[in-house]
């Protein structure tokens, strides 16, 4: 199909605010006022969107903007809108990677060229669908690959924080069993002061208890038979160290 028939029933361009970048053809006055409208009511610092903004004498115009941008095709009603989307699709994509990111610069009239090309393709040829549907394997093969990359993260953070906690807690128990020691070793010294003084209080008073008896001869014939008189009981001697050996040990 000639170029003068895709005139007929196909419009392109690219904006940027009130800025005609570049278009298929010279809009007609009448067109200029479709075009400026949808610069008017489009936001284009908005996150990308797309949708159809009316039928102006048998031309449906759709849009895609992005990034401050806005790539409009006005086409017959008779054009599925898939691949009127599948053009803005195409032509977005090819636009952001040479000019946008890709740095190099834009030479109108090149351009213009490109994209009545391209428009042509999508508008006459069978294949346009196809490539459509190929198009969109690619995205949805890269959203995958994206989200399997972020789950990768996701996992690799999650594992080195369980990490840190394990390791939190190795030094956490090791710091409790030193502590653990030291009550245990402070704990036992106090019980073996406790019971040597216990048992010097009971030697004190065996002794005050024989001197007694010593001065005190009723009271010493009957405590001989059962103490031998200047030595604590042998019980209380067990005793002491019995309750000695247990906290030590």
């Amino acid at each position: 199909m000639s170029s003068d028939t895709i005139d007929a029933y196909a419009y392109a361009c690219i904006l940027q605010g009130d800025n005609l970048l570049v278009e298929t053809e010279n809009a007609s006055e009448a067109l200029n006022k479709v075009i400026t409208l949808i610069a008017e009511n489009v936001n284009m610092d908005s996150r990308p969107q797309k949708g159809c903004f009316g039928t102006y004498q048998t031309l449906r115009y759709c849009y895609l903007v992005g990034e401050g941008f806005c790539f409009v095709i006005g086409a017959d009603e008779r054009v599925q809108m898939r691949i009127n989307m599948s053009f803005l699709e195409h032509v977005r994509r090819d636009f952001f990677d040479k000019f946008v990111h890709g740095g190099q610069k834009l030479h109108r009239g090149k351009y213009r060229k490109y994209l009545r090309a391209e428009l042509e393709f999508f508008m006459t040829n069978k294949e346009a669908d196809k490539l459509r549907g190929v198009l969109m394997e690619v995205e949805e093969v890269k959203e995958i690959m994206a989200e399997n990359l972020k789950k990768a993260v996701e996992r690799g953070e999650k594992l080195e924080r369980l990490q840190e906690q394990t390791q939190q807690l190795e030094e956490n128990a090791q710091e409790f069993h030193r502590e653990a020691r030291k009550l245990k070793a402070g704990s036992a010294a106090n019980t073996i002061v406790a019971v040597l003084r216990a048992a010097a209080f009971a030697v004190m008073r065996a002794a005050r208890k024989n001197r007694h008896v010593q001065n005190n001869p009723s009271v010493r014939n009957s405590f001989v038979s059962t103490f031998p008189v200047g030595r604590p009981p042998v019980s209380l001697l067990c005793i002491l160290h019995i309750n000695v050996r247990t906290q030590c040990g």
